[in-house]
């Protein structure tokens, strides 16, 4: 009569490790047996969740475990990407299924209801550096969700990872040239520009593009600091001592502390603008003009041009 074999601890911290799941290989590794395996899964200590791959102790599996089992189905280059990799690295909240995993090309695995698997060409994105699970660079995870999604979606993505730190334009440029084939290109080459410029949210860059740039407005710098008050400005005309703010939230929240912002501004002797997202994206001309006034009052020795919406209201005009 054979003796049972214990499960070994070096096996249970490598569950620990990951997530509370480990592989058939992993398993073997250590020395137990298949038919330990098979006694531990009969007596509910352990789940299978696919051929191969066991959930250590028999739980609901969390979201990190379905990670963790797609890399383990996936094989030892494979690596979270997408909006996986993005949950991962704090760039979105959510923790969504079916988890997103990236294995070699000519790799074949079918997918399941909770995983995805997609082939990576070699030399596309970058060597993964050493994390736990393994995921895509922020910047190619970037790069990735932009590629998938709309024109809207680039801005937001790429905006949310620079000011939140996580990666920085010259690091998303050197994975931008890395990419032949490149959804978007153009317009992902002038947001990250923008972004290392300051721009650091989808209101502040259509507050760039069709308000400052469509108008012909003089260059606004962005995030200036004033460090008497450790507080950032969204675009100041400091030749021009105008402060422009840019409020993106809905509703009454915050409405106080802006409030003693723009008093503060207007203290120091700069007048403050403040508008919101239905000015910036619906009445971006109306918008443009305002601030062109009170730049001029200010010193401004030009004049705001037309954009296309401009002269098609006025040609639309009876």
């Amino acid at each position: 009569m054979h003796a049972r074999k214990t499960v070994p601890s070096e096996l249970i911290r490598l569950a620990a490790v990951q997530a509370g799941v480990v592989c058939r290989t992993q398993v073997l590794g250590f020395g137990l047996p298949d038919r330990a395996t098979e006694r531990l899964i009969s007596q509910g200590i352990w789940r299978r969740l696919e051929m191969g791959i066991y959930l250590v102790p028999d739980v609901e599996p969390m979201w990190l475990t379905r990670v963790w089992a797609g890399l383990l189905v996936g094989g030892v280059d494979a690596r979270a990407g997408g909006s996986t990799a993005a949950a991962l690295q704090g760039l979105t909240e959510g923790r969504e299924l079916p988890i997103d995993i990236l294995v070699p090309a000519g790799t074949r695995l079918a997918a399941r209801d909770w995983v995805v698997f997609r082939q990576e060409r070699p030399g596309v994105r970058s060597i993964s550096t050493r994390t736990d699970p393994p995921c895509t660079r922020i910047e190619d995870t970037v790069l990735d969700l932009c590629a998938a999604g709309t024109p809207a979606a680039c801005i937001d993505w790429i905006t949310t990872a620079v000011q939140r730190r996580l990666t920085t334009g010259a690091d998303l440029s050197r994975a931008l040239q890395r990419r032949t084939r490149m959804r978007h290109r153009k317009l992902i080459t002038g947001l990250i520009a923008d972004a290392a410029s300051g721009v650091h949210s989808t209101l502040e860059h259509r507050y760039l593009s069709d308000v400052e740039r469509a108008h012909g407005l003089p260059k606004g710098a962005r995030q200036a600091s004033r460090p008497s008050r450790h507080e950032f400005i969204d675009v100041l005309y400091a030749e021009f001592a105008l402060v422009v703010e840019l409020d993106g939230r809905i509703g009454h929240v915050g409405r106080l502390r802006d409030r003693r912002r723009d008093n503060v501004h207007t203290r120091t002797g700069a007048p403050s603008l403040r508008f919101g997202w239905h000015e910036v994206t619906q009445e971006s001309c109306a918008v443009a003009m305002e601030v062109a006034e009170v730049l001029i009052a200010q010193g401004w020795p030009g004049y705001p041009t037309k954009c296309a919406h401009c002269l098609g209201s006025v040609h639309r005009q009876p």
